[in-house]
């Protein structure tokens, strides 16, 4: 149907612990470098960078270049309302 959400492609994008440490991570509103999240997810640079990739494709998070540094954010507040809601 036009306009439904895709449920399923969300879930597989929380359904990865790397990623959901990176939504933890930056639950509180922050906005972290890529270095800082892939400590926070316990991966390499490469794979974090990976993860980040496919949560901004997927409208979860959102990128902001400073520099050559990038800062991800949770894309917006219904996006962590619906992670809170998930952590319940």
């Amino acid at each position: 149907m036009p306009g439904d959400a895709d449920i399923a492609a969300v879930g597989a994008l929380v359904g990865d612990r790397a990623r959901t440490r990176i939504l933890a991570a930056l639950g509180d509103g922050r906005a972290l470098a890529a270095s800082v999240l892939a400590v926070e997810a316990g991966v390499a640079a490469s794979t974090a960078s990976e993860h980040l990739a496919r949560l901004v494709d997927g409208g979860l998070l959102v990128c902001e270049r400073h520099g050559r540094h990038r800062y991800y954010r949770i894309a917006g507040p219904d996006v962590a309302a619906l992670l809170e809601a998930m952590a319940r």
